[in-house]
């Protein structure tokens, strides 16, 4: 336990978030609306009914009842961003940098088929930078913006085949928007603008489970719940406080197990299209994915006996519309496994590679008007995971 839990503390410091820059992510509450682990990810974002040694309960609480040993995994993505953005005429501007850090922990007791789960996941994580002329103006602006969830919950075994779970949400974040706006042809004055924004709210996550041999079914909801914003323009304090409503958030999916492959699907659903969010225009999202995962032995010899090595490979794909004005997003995934640290059983290390492209309409609140915005991306992703026993 101790060996797991210096490795789980080293890994922590290794994915504390960093800034990477994305004009979607400074326009959203929650960046594209994917959630999940390095795994599911790779299996095009389709996790919420994977349950065996190695999942996380990130997308659905439920799944954390199959282990009867602590887990904890521990994850972080890099995304390069190739942008696209008509507000900006001559220059296409590009980013790269971490963006989505997440930690799991999953707590068997000894109760059978009862778990305690934990987690933290990190969405937005990005902080952009611009300088260009306005006329006789220089401007420059700097956009930056966290945005983190915290739960806490458990998870019971109804029956042999179907599994409950449910978890408490704390959202939790702040934006800050900086303009200095500098006129030396006319007025030699420089303009200093800046918005300060704190967000709090407390939600929850339900999700449920029935599996067999051959297929899993699963299902997660996250019901609206109140999202606070408090507000300051140039450090002061803006009264009173305003708040909107994050839209309820359906995921529902399968995983077939024939043999040595697994096969998933997942749709997901949310309804921005009443949010009324910092007068960003959004739309109602849907997600469609399906991915795949198989076992892959490679037989070797050692000493005269043959041997196999295991080596996991994924692949996966995703489409989504909305969210977004007029937003539409594809993504082609992949991914496989190692297993490096022999000492240290259950542990694992899961890796990403994903490409893909979002393009919206973009609304300036700056200057105004609306804009082609086109984003393509790859990402890469690692994480590990690591089991101990507590109990037994």
């Amino acid at each position: 336990m101790k060996r797991t839990l210096l490795l789980s503390i080293a890994a922590l410091f290794a994915v504390l978030p960093l800034f990477g820059g994305s004009f979607l992510a400074l326009n959203s509450f929650g960046k594209y609306n994917l959630q999940g682990d390095i795994r599911s990810f790779s299996m095009g974002v389709s996790g919420v009914a994977l349950t065996d040694d190695y999942n996380t309960s990130l997308v659905n609480p439920a799944t954390a009842t199959g282990k009867d040993r602590i887990f904890i995994n521990i994850g972080e993505t890099y995304s390069s961003l190739s942008i696209d953005y008509d507000r900006f005429t001559g220059f296409d501007p590009s980013s790269a940098d971490f963006d989505t850090p997440y930690l799991n922990i999953i707590f068997p007791l000894p109760m059978k088929g009862s778990v305690l789960t934990a987690s933290y996941y990190s969405p937005v994580n990005s902080m952009i930078e611009l300088h260009y002329t306005n006329g006789t103006e220089e401007v420059e602006e700097v956009h930056e913006k966290n945005i983190n969830f915290a739960e806490f919950g458990a998870a019971y075994e109804l029956l042999p085949a179907l599994s409950v779970g449910a978890g408490a949400l704390y959202a939790f974040g702040n934006e800050r928007n900086e303009y200095t706006i500098t006129d030396e042809t006319y007025t030699e004055e420089t303009t200093y603008n800046k918005w300060k924004y704190t967000y709090s709210g407390i939600g929850f996550h339900l999700g449920a489970l029935y599996r067999s041999d051959f297929a899993n079914i699963g299902l997660s909801y996250y019901p609206a719940f109140d999202i606070t914003v408090s507000r300051s323009f140039n450090d002061a304090r803006i009264d009173p406080e305003t708040s909107f409503t994050y839209p309820a958030q359906w995921t529902m999916g399968f995983s077939l197990t024939p043999g040595a492959l697994t096969l998933t699907g997942e749709w997901t659903a949310i309804d921005w299209s009443g949010i009324d969010y910092n007068n960003y225009v959004l739309d109602k999202m849907s997600r469609l994915s399906f991915g795949a995962e198989y076992d892959l032995k490679i037989p070797y010899r050692r000493h005269g006996n043959l041997r196999t090595f295991d080596i996991p490979v994924r692949a996966g794909f995703y489409t989504q519309k909305g969210f977004y004005e007029d937003g539409k997003e594809w993504g082609l995934t992949g991914g496989f496994s190692l297993f490096p640290f022999k000492s240290v059983r259950g542990a694992r290390m899961d890796v990403l590679l994903s490409y893909g492209q979002r393009k919206t309409l973009l609304e300036d609140a700056f200057q105004g008007g609306l804009y082609d915005y086109k984003e393509n991306f790859f990402t890469f992703g690692v994480s590990f995971s690591a089991t101990d026993k507590w109990y037994k």
